[in-house]
């Protein structure tokens, strides 16, 4: 008898092997914070470790080999080595496009993983929970991929009493990349911030 973790494996062992096969992917995430605060940002991505996401408080610009993440309203700008790896900002639930498991760029360490079938907005899902080592306070991301569609939905996390929603819209593959989609050169008064090593966040802060 099939269990729905093994129909919920099957889905993404699915889902990341045509996601792995496409060589660009572009779209909007649009979540829903606390206070029903709404997010909204635009991505491009391209193979093999070149993206963009823009969200009009971090602009992120990774060409494969530096990433750029310009904080629009401090005038700062961080510039980090990502040749020997992939950058940190691309969405996690489309990791396996950069030929990665779901949910392996979430900057955390993983305590365990579960799968199961799961109705979300209204569809049958496959659900990926990843449970971080943060203190107890199992700090976690869902991610869901659509049964009947094998499409990436987006995802749900908590991390202590902040719960986040985010869901895909407008999502589009092997789209046309403009040569110069990933470059970003700082405007004039735009200052660089040193970072003494790569402060990537820890699970349990805040």
């Amino acid at each position: 008898m099939i269990s729905g973790a093994d129909t919920a494996r099957g889905i993404f062992a699915n889902f990341e092997a045509n996601l792995k096969a496409r060589r660009s992917a572009s779209g909007d995430l649009v979540g829903k914070g606390p206070g029903g605060v709404m997010l909204r940002s635009s991505f491009l991505l391209r193979k093999p470790k070149s993206f963009r996401i823009i969200d009009g408080q971090i602009n992120m610009y990774c060409n494969g080999k530096v990433q750029l993440n310009h904080l629009v309203s401090e005038g700062e700008y961080v510039k980090l080595d990502v040749s020997k790896r992939l950058g940190f900002g691309a969405p996690s639930a489309l990791d396996a496009f950069f030929g990665l498991p779901t949910g392996a760029g979430a900057p955390y360490f993983v305590k365990k993983t579960e799968l199961r079938m799961q109705e979300v907005d209204g569809h049958l899902c496959a659900a990926k929970a990843i449970h971080f080592e943060s203190f107890d306070r199992d700090d976690r991301m869902v991610f869901y991929v659509d049964a009947a569609t094998r499409q990436a939905v987006g995802w749900d996390q908590v991390f202590g009493n902040t719960r986040m929603a985010f869901r895909f819209e407008n999502l589009r593959f092997n789209v046309d990349v403009p040569r110069d989609a990933f470059d970003w050169k700082p405007a004039p008064g735009i200052r660089e911030r040193t970072i003494k090593r790569d402060s990537r966040p820890k699970a349990g802060s805040s």
